[in-house]
């Protein structure tokens, strides 16, 4: 009896030990312990990187597996068998029991540094692998994407819909760095507007009109170094009264004109002129016409 109970108990001890697990065991222990990523994909949104990444595992019951640094997760594919820790920026996969090519799925974010235009993610980290192929989509009006500190040449960016498409792969290093630019485009600025009120004050003197005439030049958005005067055809000017302005009369296709230089800008100007009109006859009704600013609105 003794012969048979220990014949049974040497046998049973040679199929637990060839098998590696006992026959009712839940959790058989894999035959290979690995960690894999199958598709990486990278994204920038507003400005925010994003990574999206499916990963594949297999191992032993209460093992770890890190997944990545230096980026915040956002969306995790819930597994009931896999528990998903962090330490510090470090993301790691705690498996609940042993298991065989599982496939997760996570999807990150990184809030980038900020010079001016320019944006810059580092310090980031996946699973160091062989092969890590992964593809990249920018808005278009984002120039001098680099990778590494090596810059990406636009033929290699490939239009799609509204955005560009990169594909590149993750060297064999744990640190990545992405940096781009914003396109800005270049502020215009508002078109200077002229604006002269005019003050008039009309004497009749021995048959002749005589003009004191104060013009206030305003210019809104800008400032002028020269102004422009049109004269009546028979209007005899006698003084002009201006500050920092020469003046000099011309006459071009037939029209007097009175063009006042200054060799400094001016966004406000006092101009007063002075003239007179003789009249051939008293009394008249004359239509008067004063001299004109040009360019201006009235």
């Amino acid at each position: 009896m003794k012969k048979i109970i220990y014949l049974c108990s040497a046998l049973l001890l040679c199929i637990t030990s060839h098998a590696g697990f006992w026959p009712w065991s839940k959790d058989p222990a894999p035959t290979k312990s690995e960690l894999s990523i199958t598709s990486t994909h990278f994204e920038i949104v507003d400005q925010q990187f994003q990574a999206h990444v499916d990963y594949q595992l297999t191992g032993n019951k209460d093992q770890l597996f890190e997944l990545s640094s230096g980026m915040q997760v956002d969306k995790f594919s819930n597994h009931p068998h896999i528990e998903l820790i962090r330490r510090g920026n470090t993301y790691s996969a705690k498996l609940l029991k042993s298991l065989s090519q599982e496939k997760i799925s996570l999807s990150y974010r990184v809030a980038p540094t900020k010079n001016k235009t320019l944006y810059t993610i580092k310090n980031v980290s996946l699973p160091v692998q062989a092969l890590r192929p992964f593809t990249l989509k920018l808005p278009r009006n984002l120039h001098k994407l680099h990778f590494n500190k090596n810059k990406i040449s636009t033929k290699s960016l490939i239009p799609e819909a509204d955005v560009l498409s990169f594909k590149g792969d993750l060297p064999m290093q744990k640190n990545f760095s992405f940096t781009w630019q914003e396109i800005v485009p270049k502020a215009t600025s508002s078109k200077a507007l002229d604006i002269v009120n005019i003050k008039s004050q009309i004497t009749v003197v021995s048959g002749a009109l005589q003009f004191d005439l104060l013009y206030n030049w305003s210019v809104i958005n800008g400032k002028r170094k020269e102004l422009l005067f049109e004269l009546p055809e028979n209007f005899v000017l006698t003084n002009i009264l201006v500050n920092q302005f020469d003046s000099k009369e011309e006459k071009i296709d037939g029209k007097r004109l009175i063009r006042l230089t200054s060799r400094t800008e001016h966004n406000h100007i006092k101009i007063r002129l002075k003239g007179e009109l003789s009249l051939t006859q008293i009394p008249a009704t004359k239509s008067l016409t004063l001299p004109q600013p040009l360019n201006v609105l009235k």
